[in-house]
């Protein structure tokens, strides 16, 4: 046996329907009144009809521009100056200019909202050594190395290390930026 809220959702469907089609010529007092439903509920479904979806409806940006935000992450990595927290912020607030700037918060919920970015801390590194970096350059060092240690005769109990680095003074502090999460490290150069 049907309950009584089932036929009162049946009647209001009924009157939607009627009021539907004869929009302009039925008071809704009067079709709520012939088909028995609360005044009330029948405006609401009327003036305000229910939506599918519940929540979304304070989005700072649209679908499009989150996805030009994703896409501006990698673009910011592709030429090697990853985005920090500041910098995706300007962005979003270049995408909406007449409105006002979002928050961290709404950062902190678009990374959790977007898994496949994370924070990482840059590490800083020397021009010189950055440009050291490379294969050729160290299969040279180690030929030279190679060929020095045969010619003096050194054997590898005489080998030692010497670290003579230091401090590095003038060094940029490490920032953290936002990357994809297949980025464990970025280095920035001085």
């Amino acid at each position: 046996m049907p309950s009584k809220h089932d036929s009162v959702k049946a009647r209001l469907a009924d009157a939607l329907e009627f009021y539907n089609s004869h929009p302009d010529t039925y008071t809704i007092s009067w079709i709520a009144t012939k088909y028995n439903v609360p005044y009330e509920s029948l405006r609401g479904h009327i003036v305000q009809p229910i939506q599918a979806a519940h929540g979304g409806h304070n989005r700072i940006v649209t679908l499009s521009q989150e996805t030009a935000i994703c896409q501006f992450i990698h673009d910011q990595l592709d030429r090697g100056i990853p985005a920090d927290r500041a910098t995706i912020l300007r962005a979003v607030s270049d995408l909406r200019p007449d409105k006002s700037p979002p928050s961290k918060r709404w950062l902190q919920r678009f990374l959790k909202a977007h898994p496949e970015f994370h924070a990482i801390r840059t590490k800083t590194l020397n021009t010189q050594r950055k440009q050291a970096q490379n294969k050729a350059n160290f299969e040279a060092f180690f030929m030279e190395y190679q060929a020095l240690l045969a010619q003096y005769r050194i054997k590898p109990h005489n080998l030692w290390n010497f670290d003579e680095t230091g401090y590095m003074i003038g060094c940029y502090k490490s920032t953290e930026v936002i990357v994809p999460v297949e980025v464990k490290q970025i280095c920035r150069i001085l």
